[in-house]
């Protein structure tokens, strides 16, 4: 049984005005749904069409003509709703639509109106989200998405979908897209570009040049068991302190071990820098609430607090002995070595150095943090949260590591 019932109508309108021609009509219902398109290039005399047979009279002057087009409007209506029969999709009125537009458009002009493609929609896609950075969406989102669009391309390339129209695509298309990126790239990216893929549906669906998301019907790209985070055990965080360093290498390294006791992001530490803040959270362009950390004085310590440029969440650390070390050796918080570009290289090396065989990155420090708060000083997961400016309890579920030791610390 069809999905949909087509039936195609013709007919002519006559004029208000006596002795004028007609214009000749098609109507065109689907599931109940109907649209009547006019062809005003096609005049006609009503009593030159027979209504009951839908067809022009032979005493018709444009006689050839009218058959001729109704021949290749059915051709074409049919033809479409061959093909959505066999992707199982329902047509809707906003398909209907454009399917008699499209016909008309050939009919008349002798080419198809061209549909645009996935790329098209995601370029113009992308210039309307560049407008909404600052009020909705940060420049660092923006410029995710900007990246995204590569690797889309690519796997749309290997899927032979480059040229195809993004109101053709169904959810074979979609799913196969979906394999390819869960093969070529590594999952954690693939669970975040596969979302963006999504929204560019959405979008076309606002603009009605689709009939419906085919992301929809797909499962979420979900990891099989999530990865355990990569961070420093305390003896290898110390082994690296003691590491006898100078210039450059020093100035990265107490970077990081700065970050491994306050448990900052690359992005908040920079923000500590008062000569560059106001010059980062411009450049951000979030519309979050962003706020510099600064030394808050809590009894006799002190607590750094702020809210972080990535969520706009608010962080309050309470500042350790090793990270206050640091600080008094430089001379104050302002004075801290805040250039830092490139560090993963030198972070690596250093790594070596201290005979540490992990990979890490400067985010390691934060995740380094993290496990010190939860499995070495067994804080709740509800003061880790605060102290780090997590947006969701859960990512302590990572973290959490339970051994003979931590049960004995436990029950101590």
């Amino acid at each position: 049984m069809n999905l949909n019932q087509l039936n195609i109508y013709f007919y002519v309108r006559p004029s208000s005005i006596k002795g004028k021609r007609g214009t000749f009509y098609t109507r065109v219902v689907i599931n109940n749904q109907q649209i009547v398109c006019s062809v005003k290039s096609l005049r006609i005399h009503k009593d030159q069409f027979d209504h009951k047979r839908g067809a022009p009279k032979s005493n018709c002057e444009l006689y050839h003509e009218c058959n001729d087009f109704m021949l290749n409007i059915r051709k074409e209506l049919y033809k479409i709703h061959h093909n959505y029969e066999n992707n199982k999709m329902t047509f809707t009125k906003d398909c209907l639509v454009k399917a008699v537009e499209d016909v008309y458009y050939r009919i008349k002009y002798g080419h198809q109106a061209r549909s645009k493609t996935y790329l098209e929609f995601y370029d113009t896609w992308l210039a309307d989200q560049r407008k909404r950075v600052g009020s909705e969406i940060s420049m660092g989102t923006y410029d995710v998405r900007m990246r995204y669009r590569k690797v889309i391309a690519l796997a749309l390339e290997q899927a032979s979908l480059l040229s195809k129209p993004i109101c053709n695509f169904c959810d074979k298309d979609v799913l196969n897209v979906q394999n390819l990126l869960r093969r070529k790239i590594a999952m954690g990216t693939a669970m975040r570009i596969f979302p963006v893929f999504s929204m560019v549906f959405n979008y076309a669906l606002q603009l009605k040049e689709v009939a419906d998301n085919p992301c929809k019907l797909l499962p979420k790209i979900r990891r099989q068991q999530r990865a355990k985070p990569i961070f420093l055990e305390p003896a290898e965080v110390q082994r690296i302190t003691n590491l006898n360093l100078t210039g450059q290498a020093k100035r990265y390294r107490d970077a990081f071990i700065f970050c491994c006791f306050t448990g900052l992001s690359i992005g908040d530490y920079e923000l500590l820098n008062p000569a560059k803040a106001e010059y980062l959270i411009k450049k951000a362009e979030s519309p979050r609430d962003i706020q510099p950390g600064r030394l808050v004085q809590l009894g006799s310590g002190y607590v750094i607090q702020g809210k972080r440029r990535k969520t706009g969440t608010e962080y309050r650390v309470p500042l350790l002995p090793e990270a206050e070390m640091i600080i008094d050796e430089y001379g104050g918080i302002d004075k801290l070595p805040y250039v830092i570009a490139k560090s993963g290289h030198f972070l690596q090396l250093i790594c070596s150095m201290a005979n540490i065989d992990k990979k890490i990155k400067f985010h390691t420090a934060r995740k380094t943090m993290a496990n010190y708060c939860i499995n070495e000083k067994m804080m709740n997961p509800y003061y880790v949260t605060a102290v780090l400016g997590w947006s969701d309890i859960k990512e302590a579920d990572d973290y959490v590591t339970v051994t003979s030791e931590t049960l004995k610390k436990q029950l101590a």
